[in-house]
C-alpha cells in the first residue's frame, strides 16, 4: 500500500471513529397528536379521511363521522382501522344517502361532517385524500362541526 492509500485509510478510520464517539442530540418533537382515520369506498373508489387533536384531550374524546352520498351509489362501506402506534379512539361512522342522485359520467359529491366532541376546547385538523384529489386539509375547532364537499368522476373504473 502506498503513503496516499495509507493516508485516506487513517483518514477515513478517524472519521469512523467521531461519528461512532459523537452521541446525537436527541429529537424533541412538538405537541402530540392522536389520529382517527376512516376509510370510505363508494362504488370502488376509496377515501381516507384523518381527523387528528393533541394527545392531551384523548380522554373523553369522540369523532363522529357523517358522509352524505347520492341516492343512486351501489355500494358504500366505512371502516375505521385503528391508526398504527395510537391509542384507541372512540368514534362513530355514519352513510347517508341523501344527496341528489347523478348522472352516469357526471360528477358526484360526498359531503363529509366531521365533528370532535369532547369536554375541552382545542384546535383540530382533518384531511382527506381520493376522489380524484390529492391530500386537502380543513382546519377545525372540538365541539364545531366541520362540513366540506369532494367531487368525483362518475366514469366507469377499469381495472
Amino acid at each position: 500500500m502506498g503513503r496516499p492509500a495509507v493516508r485516506r485509510s487513517v483518514v477515513a478510520t478517524v472519521l469512523a471513529a467521531l461519528v461512532i464517539a459523537v452521541q446525537a442530540e436527541p429529537a424533541f418533537a412538538g405537541e402530540q397528536w392522536c389520529e382517527e382515520d376512516p376509510v370510505l369506498t363508494i362504488d370502488g373508489r376509496t377515501v381516507d379521511y384523518t381527523a387528528s387533536f393533541p394527545s392531551a384531550y384523548l380522554a373523553g374524546t369522540t369523532v363522529n363521522w357523517t358522509f352524505h352520498i347520492p341516492q343512486n351509489v351501489l355500494v358504500a362501506s366505512a371502516i375505521t382501522p385503528p391508526a398504527l402506534g395510537s391509542p384507541s379512539i372512540r368514534s362513530t361512522v355514519r352513510i347517508v344517502r341523501d344527496l341528489p342522485a347523478y348522472w352516469l359520467l357526471a360528477t358526484a359529491t360526498v359531503v363529509t361532517t366531521v365533528t370532535v366532541s369532547s369536554n375541552a376546547s382545542f384546535a383540530t385538523s382533518t384531511a382527506v385524500q381520493g376522489l380524484n384529489a390529492g391530500w386537502t386539509t380543513y382546519a377545525g375547532r372540538s365541539n364545531k362541526v366541520l362540513t366540506f364537499s369532494t367531487g368525483y368522476s362518475t366514469l366507469p373504473l377499469l381495472y
